[in-house]
């Protein structure tokens, strides 16, 4: 087992962007199975791996003390962007942010990076745009091609972007949403971004906003595919180490609160008032501190000391708890809590790629939401609580469920 290890994860000791150093972790979240390994139901053995956050005193970028080989992580995944009718909502809106700043006139050549089923790039599609898919895990870029949208399987990095270059020419529009901090080796990334662009093009990266992870105790969005946790100051420093500088950004409903930022090649490229304003209230709040990292952690841990009471107590006094969303993030938070099977019967998922098989480390099984709800369930606790708005209404008007549902974030417990 400790040859296979090995082979699967490397213990990281120097910064992965700058090379400084790194110290000692200032967040052990104990040795957790990856977010989205779920189980059959005869499995036979699980791996589990080092969960822990340490912060760079040069740079400032928060990240994980463990590599996963990202083969293990992404050829075979099971997150579907067009899942969730949020998520398809807000595709429509994405469309219309990046639309607004195209310099090139009506049409222009998108690519997209980790395009999964394509959700993102059928506006552009639609509208007539050039439109190109990358995306390493086959089963999902077969998706996203069945559905008409043109999509490479591959893992992205400068040696690609050169080749897409070479085949295709550069891109007016590049975006990575939520996949820059998934990758170890991002300064290659990166470089292939600058490499792929247009001379007068555009980058998009959206990615959960660090800001709102430490002040909202997202420490459910710590798990291994996350290697970074970006602020707006610590993703600006990345991008100008490859000569690509920030002039816009917007907020994003994903992930209980994320940051889509613009920049080009142009480093006089004037940067908006809102940028100016966001990265100003960013310094005040401290955000980038070792100080203020390190209360996060130890009102993580109070979080969930509490969220493991009430749960228990629940069970304790005779009561069903089901979850709800089979989230990655779900499993950082259950396997922190050490919530299973023991004390949460079963989670409700739509994605039938999910149902029938266990929740990483908890062993809780997932089932339709269908099957859930047709029993008796007292209380639900919303596993994926940053779709809290789309997940309530599904519950109480589709699924007629009328007990307690327990939002666990951000920041405090509540009953809704």
């Amino acid at each position: 087992m400790a040859i296979e290890m090995i082979r699967k994860a490397e213990k990281v000791g120097m910064c992965r962007i700058c090379g400084t150093d790194l110290p000692a972790p200032f967040f052990h979240l104990g040795q957790q199975p990856l977010a989205n390994s779920l189980l059959k139901p005869k499995f036979e053995s699980e791996d589990v791996y080092e969960l822990a956050l340490c912060h760079c005193s040069t740079c400032k970028t928060v990240q994980l003390t463990q590599t996963i080989a990202p083969e293990i992580l992404f050829r075979d995944y099971i997150w579907v962007t067009g899942t969730a009718s949020t998520t398809r909502a807000y595709a429509k809106a994405f469309f219309t942010n990046v639309s607004q700043r195209l310099p090139f006139g009506e049409l222009a050549k998108i690519t997209e990076i980790a395009s999964n089923d394509g959700t993102f790039l059928k506006p552009f599609l639609d509208a007539g745009h050039n439109v190109q898919g990358i995306d390493p895990a086959r089963n999902i870029a077969q998706i996203a091609i069945n559905a008409g949208i043109p999509t490479v399987s591959e893992f992205f990095g400068s040696d690609i972007a050169r080749q897409q270059r070479i085949d295709k020419g550069p891109s007016d529009v590049i975006i990575a949403r939520n996949v820059i901090p998934h990758v170890a080796d991002v300064n290659d990334v990166i470089a292939g971004i600058e490499h792929l662009m247009s001379e007068k093009g555009i980058g998009v990266i959206e990615f959960h906003d660090a800001s709102k992870i430490q002040t909202e105790l997202h420490y459910d969005s710590i798990y291994h595919e996350h290697i970074f946790y970006f602020t707006i100051l610590t993703l600006e420093h990345l991008l100008n180490r490859h000569g690509l500088y920030l002039f816009d950004i917007e907020e994003s409903p994903i992930s209980g609160g994320s940051w889509v930022v613009f920049f080009s090649k142009d480093a006089n490229k004037s940067q908006s008032k809102v940028l100016l304003d966001c990265k100003q209230r960013e310094e005040s709040k401290g955000i980038n501190e070792q100080s203020s990292w390190v209360d996060f952690a130890k009102n993580c841990e109070n979080h969930a000391l509490r969220l493991t009471k009430i749960i228990q107590n629940h069970v304790t006094n005779g009561l069903i708890v089901a979850g709800y969303g089979a989230s990655a993030r779900s499993s950082t938070m259950l396997n922190y809590c050490k919530l299973s099977h023991h004390n949460i019967t079963v989670i409700a998922d739509k994605n039938v790629m999910k149902q029938g098989l266990l929740a990483p480390g908890t062993h809780i099984p997932i089932e339709d939401p269908e099957d859930v709800f047709n029993r008796n369930i007292d209380i639900v606790l919303l596993c994926a609580w940053n779709f809290k708005e789309e997940i309530v209404d599904f519950l109480r008007n589709e699924m007629s469920f009328t007990g307690d549902i327990i939002l666990p974030l951000p920041n405090f417990i509540e009953i809704v």
